[in-house]
């Protein structure tokens, strides 16, 4: 969730953030997207869908997702950083 909402830091865009029932809903909803796109993905590999690959493509993504966070808070902060 963290990568479509991120958590606000100022307190005049505090009011915009999240509140822990609604991150959790919504990462839930996310979580009941992903995986059926990533078992309709795996059906058209030839490998097929076992439970090693599924599992293992939903950790693919995650570790995938985190990165993609880890990067933009990495520059959010040397922009933050720069401007003080």
């Amino acid at each position: 969730m963290e990568l479509i909402f991120p958590k606000r830091t100022t307190k005049s865009q505090s009011k915009e953030n999240l509140e822990l029932l609604e991150r959790v809903a919504l990462s839930i909803g996310v979580s009941m997207a992903l995986v059926p796109m990533i078992g309709l993905l795996l059906s058209y590999v030839p490998g097929g869908i076992f439970l090693t690959s599924i599992m293992l493509s939903i950790v693919l993504v995650i570790v995938f997702l985190d990165l993609v966070v880890l990067v933009r808070d990495y520059r959010n902060m040397q922009s933050t950083k720069n401007m003080v």
